[in-house]
């Protein structure tokens, strides 16, 4: 479906190649593993569904189609973080991970970065309650 997103009389100067950045350039790091698919396939919704309201359509959504893609995302973030928050060991792991000392400045960066996005899926759930 992106690829038929590609052509864009407008922008006929910009060669958009969407296919290409979701296929290569953009990459998934799991920084934690995991293990329940249905929890990793809503990450990669989320991410795909941010990418076509952000890049792909932004000026040609109207007010529906935006709030359904935020709706779709909303309720993606809820269930993630249900899922991770009832996962102990996903947040031991992090945790424990995060505090040795004997870890790797880039793998500790990664950590910390993984809670920040975590604590900002957190804070936008609190905005909408």
């Amino acid at each position: 479906m992106i690829g038929a997103l590609e052509y864009d009389p407008e922008l006929a100067s910009h060669d958009t190649r969407h296919r290409d950045f979701l296929q290569s350039t953009a990459v998934f790091k799991e920084v934690i593993p995991i293990r329940e698919k249905a929890i990793l396939a809503k990450i990669h919704q989320n991410f795909r569904v941010q990418y076509i309201k952000d890049v792909v359509l932004p000026r040609s959504l109207d007010d529906n189609t935006f709030a359904t893609l935020n709706s779709i995302m909303f309720m993606n973030n809820v269930a993630i973080l249900g899922h991770l928050q009832a996962d102990e060991e996903y947040l031991q792991a992090l945790f424990s991970e995060l505090t040795d000392e004997e870890q790797s400045l880039e793998r500790r960066r990664d950590l910390s970065r993984l809670l920040l996005e975590l604590c900002g899926l957190a804070r936008n759930l609190q905005i909408f309650n």
